[in-house]
């Protein structure tokens, strides 16, 4: 089972390795790869990829979103508020899921 798991996250990376390739300015590519990082526990590379993909993407709500949980994840709690509260600026009808992630995750 954890050689599946694992075989899965170096598909999912390999994936944003070529999309990269073929766009480098693609950031769902970095979301991508944060979020393998952070299931890997490689937070700092989970934080820098979120970071990238909040740099390519401004107006991303998923950017922001899924950065915030990188560094929540990470334990820059202050961050993930913010960028939370920045996602929720973008887009008001994402609130609920918002809320549901943090409750999920105990940042409520």
């Amino acid at each position: 089972m954890e050689e599946d798991r694992a075989a899965t996250y170096e598909a999912a990376l390999d994936c944003a390795t070529r999309a990269l390739a073929a766009e480098p300015g693609c950031s769902e590519a970095y979301l991508t790869i944060g979020y393998v990082r952070i299931v890997q526990s490689r937070h700092d590379e989970a934080v820098a990829a979120g970071e990238k993909a909040i740099t390519l993407s401004p107006s991303s709500v998923s950017a922001f979103h899924m950065a915030g949980m990188y560094h929540g994840y990470a334990g820059n709690f202050q961050k993930a508020a913010l960028y939370e509260e920045q996602a929720q600026r973008l887009s008001p009808i994402e609130l609920n899921v918002s809320m549901v992630e943090k409750l999920e995750r105990g940042f409520i």
